[in-house]
């Protein structure tokens, strides 16, 4: 935007020209261990050298000043504004500047974005360093009059965050964000670590703490709504989810089913969350398995029977004493499932599937299986001799619903297996085939059941592609 403020607020197209390569050029200094080629590179080669190493809000800021700099190029031919080549030089010279400061002095990388003056900016905040510097001095020399004194200020809980917040801001490290997390959650600092972290994270292939930059963005918009670097999260935390949402909605197939998932994950940007709460319903319709034998066997249950399947442990048919209920091993294998399906469609971690009542976020969205899982058995002859054809089916009926919404999103599929099987009447191995039988048709199940929910939550629009994948 060009202007006619004061000198040092021109913002001509050489000044924001001055900015951008700046940035570029120290934040490569600082991480290319020979910079030495690039002293004379153009604003192109500095961004080709630095955009696989830059962090995503230094990313973005880079991506504005270009798209500012080239703006404010074309407003200056349009209008037929004239600059002089000396203050033409001597802009992109000062913006260069102001980029140094920001960058090297690790101040908000934003700053870079607005129109003021920065190298006055600076100025006074250095001199203010200075001020606090200098009384920080005065009260260790008054505290060494004594030198009981000199350890106890040492050694003050505002004292130990200073040093180890200045330890982290020299050499920002995950041990060193994880000690400040842990003994200061109230520290006057934590606003500033995690936005140290928030640049750390993505560098750091061995990352101690383990969690996603989008927590990182989440645990700072919560905490800090207002805060200094708000701006700048707010820009990365919608940036990132606008990402995932547009390579989602690229790769897969329009249906009624993927415009409620893209639904449901605006609905989790806007409320800041990043789980899902998943409610299991199970309802079991079966049949005793007494009509495949002589009264000389000993029945087992279905129910416990169906525990036996899904847990996939050896037979133990007449002294069940895992106390697991079928239940709980079901809504654990369906949750593991759908955690990998959303792994898919977006990205490792960025949703997390919730299965504990206690756990539930009242802001997540809520995904409720219904299931009923039913044993078909039938009678059926072969040569003349009875024999029995066994199968296993489950009816899925789910609903989505997302908080805030009007309705709520259903749909319903039964999942059958591939074959049905066939056991001759008073078979001395009925209970180990049926182990093994229910077993294969279990899994025949579930894989038809989460199949279709790819197809219909994430059909790839190009066909040679696998459901689901990327």
């Amino acid at each position: 935007m060009e202007t006619n403020t004061t000198e040092n607020n021109i913002m001509t197209s050489a000044r924001w020209r001055g900015r951008l390569k700046g940035a570029m050029y120290h934040i490569a200094a600082h991480r290319i261990i020979d910079i030495s080629v690039w002293l004379q590179a153009d604003v192109e080669d500095l961004y080709l050298a630095t955009k696989n190493i830059t962090t995503p809000a230094e990313t973005y800021v880079i991506n504005e000043l270009m798209r500012i700099q080239a703006d404010t190029e074309r407003r200056k031919i349009a209008n037929d504004i004239k600059i002089p080549d000396a203050v033409a030089s001597a802009q992109h010279k000062f913006g260069e500047e102001e980029a140094e400061i920001i960058v090297c002095d690790q101040i908000n990388i934003g700053e870079l974005l607005t129109t003021k003056d920065l190298v006055t900016a600076y100025k006074g905040k250095k001199a203010a360093r200075r001020k606090r510097m200098l009384l920080l001095i005065i009260a260790v020399i008054v505290g060494t009059t004594a030198l009981f004194v000199s350890i106890g200020i040492h050694n003050l809980p505002a004292n130990r965050e200073e040093r180890l917040y200045n330890e982290i801001m020299e050499h920002p490290e995950d041990e060193l964000i994880k000690k400040y997390y842990s003994n200061f959650p109230n520290g006057v600092h934590y606003e500033d670590v995690l936005y140290k972290e928030a640049q750390f994270e993505p560098f750091n292939k061995s990352y101690i703490l383990k969690r996603s930059i989008m927590e990182i963005y989440t645990e700072y918009l919560t905490k800090y709504p207002y805060g200094k670097y708000s701006n700048t999260f707010n820009s990365m935390y919608n940036s990132l989810w606008n990402q995932k949402i547009d390579v989602y909605d690229s790769l897969y197939r329009d249906s009624d089913c993927k415009k409620i998932f893209k639904r449901m994950l605006r609905s989790m940007e806007i409320n800041m969350v990043k789980t899902v709460n998943v409610k299991f319903v199970p309802k079991f319709d079966l049949k005793s398995h007494s009509s495949m034998y002589s009264g000389d066997q000993m029945e087992m249950p279905p129910k416990i029977l169906l525990e036996t399947v899904f847990q996939n442990t050896p037979l133990n048919p007449y002294n069940n004493t895992k106390n697991i209920e079928l239940e709980d091993i079901l809504r654990d294998k369906f949750s593991s499932s759908l955690q990998t399906n959303f792994d898919k469609w977006l990205n490792e971690n960025f949703i997390t599937v919730v299965k504990e009542k206690d756990q539930y976020n009242g802001k997540s969205p809520t995904i409720v299986i219904n299931y009923t899982i039913k044993n078909i058995i039938e009678r059926d002859y072969q040569h003349g001799e009875i024999r029995h054809s066994v199968s296993l089916e489950i009816l899925f009926d789910v609903e989505v619903r997302i908080p805030g919404a009007d309705s709520v999103f259903k749909y319903s599929y039964r999942a059958k297996p591939d074959e049905k099987k066939y056991i001759p009447f008073n078979d001395k191995d009925l209970w180990p085939k049926l182990i093994i039988y229910y077993r294969i048709m279990s899994e025949s199940c579930f894989k038809h059941f989460f199949d279709d929910m790819t197809e219909r939550f994430a059909s790839p629009k190009n066909k040679n592609d696998k459901p689901g994948s990327k």
